[in-house]
């Protein structure tokens, strides 16, 4: 059995965004993060954040081409838990 995720599921758009950089319950937001959101929240570009997820520097999965950022490691990293 293969297990499939439905993108709008994981992600936030970039829009969405700006509403939980700002949200003091960080609990609010996603398992799996985007890039898009990560850059948004004040973690450096989406550049960069690709990158720290291919070293694993961060934990992060692959689906299909994009990169998501496991929530709890990401507000780990950026002092945000």
């Amino acid at each position: 059995m293969k297990n499939t995720v439905k993108e709008s599921s994981i992600t936030l758009r970039t829009q969405e965004a700006s509403e939980f950089a700002h949200t003091p319950d960080v609990g609010a937001l996603p398992l799996l993060i985007d890039v898009d959101v990560c850059e948004a929240m004040g973690a450096g570009t989406a550049r960069q954040v690709r990158r720290w997820c291919a070293e694993g520097k961060i934990k992060a999965v692959k689906i299909g081409r994009k990169w998501f950022v496991n929530r709890d490691a990401f507000l780990e990293k950026f002092g945000l838990a």
